[in-house]
């Protein structure tokens, strides 16, 4: 009879420190175009509401990260042409209120992810001469979506 509470007193001391998530899923809400980042253009931060970089972007790579707010189940980015997938370097969740991607408390909630791309010319149009041109991206997931365009200069 002993064991019986032993294992009922343990498995009730498992169920309360093992991280559960306090609410579910969002479905997205919002995407935005945060960070564009080339060889001749550096690293540049993009205001809320921007709708291109200030800069001219170019050279041997291109970097675009995109936060996405609500969990998605489908994504897709164009650049000149549709980007595939093995562009994404790096996917970050966002936790919390705010945007700060990072790695997550056990508590924290999720509230949607940092998605990376990087590419280079030749990938995307054949030749190594960059144009202006529009960084399209969608996002769909648990009920809700959206998509953002925005202009690259070069």
């Amino acid at each position: 009879m002993l064991y019986k509470y032993f294992m009922a007193f343990s498995l009730a001391i498992i169920a309360a420190v093992s991280p559960v998530s306090a609410s579910i899923a969002p479905g997205v809400s919002s995407v935005r175009v945060v960070q564009v980042q080339s060889e001749t253009g550096g690293s540049e931060t993009i205001a809320a509401g921007a709708t291109s970089t200030t800069y001219s972007h170019g050279g041997s790579y291109l970097q675009v990260t995109v936060d996405e707010f609500g969990i998605s189940t489908y994504r897709e980015a164009t650049y000149i042409k549709t980007v595939p997938s093995s562009a994404i370097t790096s996917t970050r969740p966002i936790c919390g209120s705010a945007r700060a991607p990072s790695i997550c408390g056990a508590y924290d909630d999720v509230i949607g992810y940092e998605v990376v791309y990087k590419f280079n010319p030749l990938e995307l149009s054949g030749n190594s001469i960059w144009s202006s041109n529009y960084f399209k991206y969608y996002a769909r997931g648990n009920g809700g979506e959206a998509s953002t365009s925005f202009l690259i200069r070069a």
